[in-house]
C-alpha cells in the first residue's frame, strides 16, 4: 500500500483515522499501520477505504510496472480463497502462483480475467512478473 498516497487523500479530505476506521470498520491503529507501514487492509475494507477517498483501489497499491496477481485480486475485492474457489483449487495451490512459488497454468488465466474482472493479457502479464516478485523479495532478505 502506497502509505504516503493514504496520508496526503485523508489529509486533503479532512479525515481522521478513526473516521476512516469507522467507515472501514476496523481499529483506528489499524488505519494508522496502514499509513505509517504501508500494510495493505484485507479486500473489502481496501474496497471501503477506496471509495471512502474516492479513488480507485489501484491508486493505493503500489505502482510497479504491471499489476501483480495479488494487486488485481484485491483490486476486485476478492481475498485469495475467493480466486482458489473459482479456479476449484486449493488455497495454497493459488498463494504459491500469486507469491511467485509456481508458474501459473495456462488455464488459469480466463478464469481469473473474469474473477478479476480484467483482461487475460492484465492476468498473463501479472504471471509473468511472478519469479520477479521473488527475485525482489530476497534482495530485500524477506522470505517469499
Amino acid at each position: 500500500m502506497r502509505g504516503n498516497v493514504l496520508r496526503e487523500l485523508m489529509k486533503a479530505r479532512k479525515l481522521t483515522p478513526k473516521r476512516v476506521a469507522e467507515h472501514c470498520d476496523c481499529s483506528a491503529s489499524a488505519v494508522r499501520t496502514w499509513r505509517v507501514q504501508g500494510t495493505v487492509p484485507l479486500p473489502p475494507r481496501l474496497r471501503r477505504l477506496a471509495d471512502l477517498l474516492g479513488v480507485a483501489v489501484a491508486d493505493l497499491l503500489e505502482p510497479e510496472g504491471a499489476p501483480t496477481l495479488k494487486q488485481l485480486r484485491m483490486s476486485a475485492g476478492l481475498r485469495q480463497s475467493d480466486a482458489a474457489r473459482a479456479l476449484e483449487i486449493g488455497v495454497p495451490a493459488y498463494c504459491d502462483v500469486e507469491r511467485g512459488r509456481q508458474m501459473m497454468p495456462p488455464r488459469w488465466i480466463p478464469v481469473l480475467a473474469s474473477a478479476f474482472n480484467v483482461s487475460r493479457k492484465a492476468i498473463a502479464e501479472a504471471a509473468e512478473s511472478c519469479p520477479q516478485q521473488v527475485r525482489r523479495t530476497l534482495e530485500r532478505g524477506e522470505e517469499s
